[in-house]
């Protein structure tokens, strides 16, 4: 009984799950854009290779990720950068500090690995203006 309750409000989840993520990536990546000589030198001290190029990648692709997922446009191709983001990110905090370390890059890489075989969801820009599968398939051809 309760279970058929909560159902009419499943289209509520990915708008969460989007919107949390996208601040929080929109924060990240902003952070990274605003201090690039801090980020690249910390990016050096953990061993990632051509830190300098890197950073502005994942700050952009933070920052504009971030931006889509909210908005719920492109959100599959958002989650998929962000996604490959956090998994680099888990493997360099695991190979740093262990586990314990890499928890916050676990559960992006968890959120946006759920997005990206969800999608949009109901309440999102994608879904107001294409209609069916096919036109949001054909959109992205």
């Amino acid at each position: 009984m309760y279970l058929q309750r909560l159902k009419q409000y499943s289209a509520w989840s990915p708008l969460a799950i989007r919107v949390l993520a996208g601040i929080i990536f929109i924060m990240t990546g902003y952070m990274k854009l605003s201090n690039i000589a801090g980020t690249t030198a910390q990016f050096i001290k953990w061993g990632i290779p051509l830190a300098g190029v890197a950073v502005w990648i994942v700050g952009i692709v933070e920052l504009l990720g971030g931006i889509a997922l909210i908005i719920g446009i492109g959100t599959r191709c958002a989650a998929l950068l962000l996604g490959i983001v956090m998994l680099v990110a888990s493997i360099v905090m695991i190979s740093l500090n262990g586990l314990p370390g890499a928890m916050t890059p676990l559960f992006g890489f968890a959120a946006m690995f759920s997005v990206l075989f969800t999608g949009a969801g109901a309440l999102s820009v994608e879904k107001r203006f294409c209609k069916n599968k096919d036109a949001a398939t054909k959109a992205t051809k």
